[in-house]
């Protein structure tokens, strides 16, 4: 998993280079990807082919950008193979924003017979460097809009980071209808960052985290009806050894925090699929979740601030599925997902270690309706209508004494009430557009600070309205073309609303060639981002 077991998710490993197929569900997921999981995003690493390849990229752009990827991939008797290892640096539109990453992901299949597979997936990645520029003011961007806020430059503020990840999953067919899944996985990652203050400025951490889980899956009739059944189990822990140091002016100080963080989570899930009609399907899940965090202060000179906290949750799904015909899939589902506090929203807002003890998990319950399908083979489309009553949200605020350094507080209550839309048509067999729409009505219902009450306002940071739009050509001689628009709106930046960041349109261009020679292949292609030059701002702080 790229979500750890104290609920952050990292996309630094992630290796688009070498990704087969990106799937997103909506929503609760909670019964089999975790307790945390209000929506998933599920990559899966492409396989090696029965004919082996070699592949070389090399991409150039604005702004310093430079990309190499060599990739290579294959089938060897039983072992199927695929390695991706790729290379990127860009100096970044604004001052300060300087990145490199070094990337490779792996992933090895062996069939051990005809009933048993061993797959295991070897992934590292090297940051040295990934400057932050810090954020403006409104009046700031206008002025200059690529420049670093000054104290991001006084305090050379960004991160460096490396992890390696190794991954095994074990499947047997037991026997007809039987399957046994297996799961193990470690992962070491190295972190550092600066930050532009003095006190604590410079944090550093040496990570260890390891999990594993069982998944058996019972495909069979149930009175006379197809029935699938899922049941397993998931333990997760995660060993941090955090210190922070003063920053006196980009250079690491004297230590000024030093604790030991712990996180142990066990999961367990069940979840049934029963056919009630031939058209009609009846999904059931369940997961209890058990998520402890512990601190052990080694940093005495300011008391010992160590402490333990454990949250627990059962979440409970149903779902039910008519297609009146094979086109149309209709269906309505009621899911809720538990989420705990990550050990960085933990962060204490006093300056001291420990827990901010006042934070709660934030639970949640969807509500939601759709339709999906398609017309003959041209025409695809999904609609999507829900609600979701969100209690104690996780929400940012920030400190004086900590410029830019991001803490967390719960809000009482809030509702999120959605509509997402998404239609391709396939209007010549080259040519297709796809059109998608989503609209968000996020409120909150009780929320109040030191800074006021806010019940009834817009959460910041979600545009209410968002449309994209493509056109894609590809022709049978292996030109291509692609055009996208995207239409973000207006959005607040505060709890208060009265600081808004505006709406914008973008487009983008990007068109190629993908010629066949034999046994090469030769794919130039060229980019237009921002085709028509608008200004925006695609990162809003809150």
């Amino acid at each position: 998993p790229a979500t750890q077991p104290d609920g952050q998710g990292g996309v630094d490993n992630i290796d688009i280079g070498s990704a087969e197929n990106i799937e997103v569900l909506r929503g609760p997921s909670s019964a089999l990807y975790g307790a945390a999981a209000g929506g998933v995003i599920n990559i899966t690493t492409e396989s090696g082919p029965v004919e082996p390849f070699v592949e070389g990229r090399f991409s150039f752009g604005d702004y310093g950008f430079e990309k190499t990827q060599l990739k290579t991939g294959g089938q060897a008797g039983p072992l199927n193979f695929l390695m991706n290892l790729s290379h990127m640096s860009l100096d970044g539109y604004r001052e300060q924003s300087q990145t490199e990453n070094t990337l490779f992901n792996s992933r090895l299949n062996y069939e051990i017979n005809d009933d048993s597979s061993l797959t295991a997936i070897i992934n590292a990645v090297d940051s040295p460097e990934a400057n932050d520029p810090g954020s403006l003011t409104a009046t700031q961007v206008r002025t200059n809009p690529r420049a670093a806020r000054d104290l991001n430059v006084r305090y050379d503020t960004g991160e460096a980071l490396s992890q390696q990840t190794a991954g095994f999953v074990y499947r047997n067919n037991l026997a007809p209808g039987q399957e046994l899944i297996l799961r193990n996985y470690y992962v070491w990652r190295n972190f550092e960052n600066s930050q532009p203050f003095l006190s604590g400025g410079v944090v550093a951490f040496q990570r260890f985290y390891l999990g594993g889980g069982a998944q058996y899956n019972w495909t069979a009739s149930l009175l006379g009806r197809q029935n699938e059944f899922s049941m397993g189990f998931d333990i997760d822990s995660q060993r941090d050894n955090r210190q922070r140091y003063d920053n006196i002016n980009g250079s690491k100080g004297p230590l000024s925090l030093h604790q030991l963080e712990n996180v142990d989570s066990i999961g367990a899930f069940l979840q049934d699929v029963y056919q009630l009609h031939d058209n009609v399907s009846l999904t059931l899940g369940l997961r209890y979740d058990d998520v402890a965090f512990d601190v052990e202060d080694r940093f005495l000179a300011d008391g010992d601030d160590s402490g333990s906290i454990s949250f627990n949750e059962f979440s409970p799904s149903a779902a039910l599925l008519w297609s009146p015909v094979d086109s149309i899939n209709i269906y309505g589902r009621i899911a809720t997902s538990f989420e705990t506090p990550t050990t960085t929203e933990f962060a204490n807002p006093t300056g001291a270690g420990g827990f901010n003890t006042a934070l709660k998990p934030q639970t949640a319950t969807n509500y939601e309706i759709g339709i999906k399908g398609g017309l003959s083979n041209k025409v695809h489309y999904e609609i999507s209508l829900y609600t979701m009553d969100v209690s104690d949200e996780l929400l940012p605020f920030e400190v004086p004494a900590f410029p830019t350094k991001v803490f967390y507080r719960n809000a009482g209550k809030s509702t999120r009430n959605g509509l997402e839309t998404s239609v391709t048509i396939g209007l010549l067999p080259e040519l297709s557009t796809t059109l998608t729409y989503t609209y968000s009505d996020f409120n909150f219902d009780r929320y109040s600070t030191t800074s006021g009450t806010f019940d009834g306002n817009t959460i910041p940071g979600i545009p209410q309205h968002q449309f994209y739009a493509e056109i894609a050509y590809k022709h049978p001689g292996g030109f291509y073309l692609y055009w996208d628009v995207q239409a973000v709106s207006r959005l607040f930046a505060d709890d208060a609303n009265s600081a808004t960041n505006p709406a914008y349109v973008v487009s983008d261009l990007r068109f190629g060639y993908d010629g066949v020679f034999g046994n090469w292949k030769l794919s130039p292609f060229l980019g237009f981002n921002n085709l028509f030059d608008k200004s925006y701002n695609g990162n809003v702080r809150l």
